[in-house]
C-alpha cells in the first residue's frame, strides 16, 4: 500500500482534481505492487496534498516554476520491479496532465518513486511482509 505526496501551488487543483488524483494515482501504485486496487487496499492508500503559494515554487535558475507538480510515491521494499516503477512514472505524468487538462503538463510533472528499507513502514502496527500479508488478507474479506 503506498504513501503518495503530491506538491503542487494552493491554485492548481480543485477539491473533484484532487479526488480524481488521489483515486487514480492510488490506483495505479497499488497495481504497479502487483496488487488490485480493492476498497480495503485503496482505504490505506493515502494521498497527501502540500498546497503551495505560487511564489514558493521556483525553477532552480530563481524564476517562477509556474505550473509545477511534485509527486513522491513510497512503496514497502521489494513490491516495484525497475519495469513498475518506470509504468508508474509514466502513468501518474499522464494522469496529472489529465486532470489538469493540458499535455504540457507532463513537462512540468516530477514523479519520485521510492522504497523504505524493512520495517521502515508500518500501519496498524505492523510492517514490511506481514502488514502486506495483513493487507491482502483483509483486502480478500
Amino acid at each position: 500500500m503506498p504513501s503518495i505526496d503530491v506538491h503542487a501551488a494552493a491554485d492548481l487543483f480543485s477539491e473533484k482534481d484532487e479526488s480524481t488524483l488521489a483515486r487514480e494515482l492510488a490506483e495505479a501504485a497499488l497495481r504497479a505492487e502487483g496488487l488490485e486496487p480493492s476498497p480495503f487496499l485503496l482505504s490505506k492508500s493515502w494521498v497527501f496534498f502540500h498546497r503551495h503559494p505560487t511564489s514558493a515554487i521556483l525553477a532552480g535558475d530563481g524564476s517562477s516554476a509556474t505550473g509545477a507538480v511534485r509527486i513522491s510515491i513510497l512503496a514497502p521494499p521489494g513490491r516495484l520491479t525497475a519495469e513498475a516503477r518506470s509504468g508508474l512514472v509514466e502513468q501518474a505524468t499522464r494522469i496529472v496532465a489529465r486532470v489538469v487538462g493540458d499535455p504540457e503538463q507532463a513537462e512540468r510533472t516530477f514523479v519520485l518513486i521510492g522504497e523504505t528499507g524493512d520495517g521502515g513502514w508500518g500501519l496498524a502496527g505492523r510492517t514490511g511482509a506481514e502488514l502486506v500479508e495483513w493487507a491482502v488478507k483483509r483486502a480478500a474479506s
